[in-house]
């Protein structure tokens, strides 16, 4: 059961968002399908996770966990896809217990960004319709 106030966190992770909520999610930058390993590892108390990253943007990516961190926490990230990886500091936007974790990357070095840019240069290469052209 989601909370009844939009914004509010439980212990265990839930944060109830636009998702939910009934208004249009509005976001700046394309996200295109995306399949990797993603270590996840919150700051601070250095717990760690491993799940499946789903989409990637420029901005930011989802992560597919059931256990998913509390939204606002910061995290470190490792995305890993064929032999290559991208690193970087990033906050939890979202949070929904059993389904996962809308990441937002915070200030990737140039060449970790250089690594985000030529995956995202590849999956809009691989991509025929426009994210989202499918939704009406």
């Amino acid at each position: 059961m989601m909370p009844d106030n939009p914004s509010q966190q439980t212990a265990t992770g839930v944060t109830s968002g636009a998702r939910d909520s009934g208004h249009t999610e509005r976001r700046s930058v394309a996200r295109y399908p995306f399949v990797a390993t993603a270590e996840v590892t919150e700051s601070g108390s250095e717990i760690k996770l491993w799940a499946r990253a789903s989409e990637l943007s420029l901005k930011g990516c989802r992560i597919d966990t059931g256990r998913p961190f509390l939204a606002g926490a910061r995290i470190h990230l490792q995305l890993l896809r064929g032999n290559g990886a991208f690193k970087t500091q990033a906050k939890v936007i979202y949070s929904l217990e059993g389904i996962g974790m809308g990441i937002s990357f915070l200030n990737p070095t140039p060449d970790q960004q250089a690594v985000l840019e030529g995956w995202l240069v590849e999956l809009v290469t691989n991509t025929t319709e426009p994210p989202g052209s499918n939704l009406k």
